[in-house]
């Protein structure tokens, strides 16, 4: 939740205290750059299940 905060602080101009790690330095970079990841983890997982469930 903090780095969604930290991103949306940074898209309106109002990027609050100095952060110690890199996500929270570049949070908008840290979220795009996630968002695929995460995506692709869960993305392969649900397939997976999906070939089980229906290879049944």
């Amino acid at each position: 939740m903090r780095k969604a905060c930290s991103a949306a602080r940074e898209l309106f101009g109002n990027p609050g205290s100095a952060a110690v790690s890199w996500p929270l330095r570049h949070p908008v970079t840290a979220s795009v750059c996630r968002s695929p990841l995460i995506t692709a983890v869960f993305a392969s997982l649900a397939v997976r299940r999906y070939r089980t469930a229906a290879s049944r």
